[in-house]
């Protein structure tokens, strides 16, 4: 038994993405003009590998929330947020799930974060996409902005459909507990 959802719209990321492109274009060409000018061609050509290499190894982890998926199985509840953040749950730890809206002075943002301070782990592909609420039983490691290992208590997530998520992560965490 799995279900899958989503993490929300991807519109808004998308074009997070784009701009970050142009940008990032507009930057390495500027390197690339730059070190032409000033340094041997050898040396600048190496320093042009590293900045394209670099602009291109940054720009694929920042798209990579575009191909994030979240997985309900029997034993846990997988989310994957591209390169950028990951949580593996184990079913027996979650305690409950529930749509979640952010409140106005603290609004979600885009992103992988953690808040050192609740714990809460969040994961939003889209600040208009609906989200849930992810109660754990004991701290769950997880993985946010590429490298920083966390030890959170609950998650936030995007999805398009925060009832039916919610609703489906409850009757997996009961369907677990009548199995003991």
């Amino acid at each position: 038994m799995s279900a899958k959802h989503d993490l929300g719209s991807r519109r808004g990321w998308m074009w997070l993405v784009v701009l970050l492109l142009v940008l990032s274009g507009v930057e390495t060409s500027g390197a690339i003009l730059i070190t032409h000018q000033v340094l041997s061609t050898t040396t600048a050509t190496v320093v042009d590998a590293i900045v394209v290499n670099w602009t291109v190894v940054a720009m694929y982890a920042f798209a990579s929330p575009l191909w994030g998926r979240v997985e309900l199985r029997t034993d846990s509840l997988v989310v994957r947020f591209g390169l950028v953040g990951n949580v593996r749950v184990p079913i027996e730890a979650i305690r409950d799930a529930a749509p979640f809206l952010a409140p106005a002075m603290t609004p979600l943002q885009l992103g992988a974060g953690f808040d050192g301070v609740s714990r809460q782990m969040s994961l939003v592909r889209s600040a208009t996409s609906e989200s849930v609420s992810v109660s754990f039983r004991i701290p769950v490691a997880g993985r946010v902005q590429l490298v920083r290992p966390v030890l959170a208590t609950s998650l936030v997530l995007t999805t398009s459909d925060a009832v039916a998520f919610a609703d489906d992560i409850n009757a997996f965490v009961r369907a677990a507990g009548e199995e003991v």
